[in-house]
């Protein structure tokens, strides 16, 4: 739903996609503290998050990257069309 809406109101090209990688990554992040199963990569990895947690993290920071590209692509080519 947020994802439709973010459609008709997007800026640039691919700012549906950096809505996703937003939206999923916070989403993931915070399910995966309520999770009950065991173990969940933290030992493996040796940190307090699960791989899930880090992968959101990692898809979070690709999120942010483009969003600040779009915008300054869209800032350098203020006429371009984004429909």
């Amino acid at each position: 739903m947020i994802l439709i809406l973010l459609r008709t109101q997007k800026r640039f090209h691919g700012m549906v996609l950096v809505g996703y990688l937003f939206l999923y990554p916070l989403l993931r992040f915070t399910i995966e503290f309520f999770r009950g199963d065991a173990g969940r990569g933290e030992e493996m990895l040796g940190t307090m998050f699960s791989t899930s947690q880090l992968i959101s993290l990692g898809l979070f920071t690709t999120g942010v990257i483009l969003l600040v590209n779009g915008f300054v692509q869209r800032k350098k080519n203020p006429t371009a069309d984004v429909a």
